[in-house]
């Protein structure tokens, strides 16, 4: 169930803006205020390291 009342928290809480007049999601960074896009969300969730290099060092 949608909790209207946490959802308006939330958005308070975390600086988030409402818009009626934007039609897409929108992101303020550096540059300004744009619609996101696909560069965004790469820059945004960019992939964790995925190989990690290790030395087998015996203590023989």
């Amino acid at each position: 169930m949608f909790d209207k009342n946490l959802f308006f928290a939330l958005c308070e809480k975390y600086n988030v803006e409402l818009s009626d007049s934007a039609e897409e999601p929108m992101i303020k960074d550096g540059n300004g205020v744009h619609a996101v896009t696909s560069g965004d969300v790469s820059r945004i969730f960019a992939p964790c390291q995925t190989f990690f290099g290790y030395f087998d060092v015996s203590l023989h």
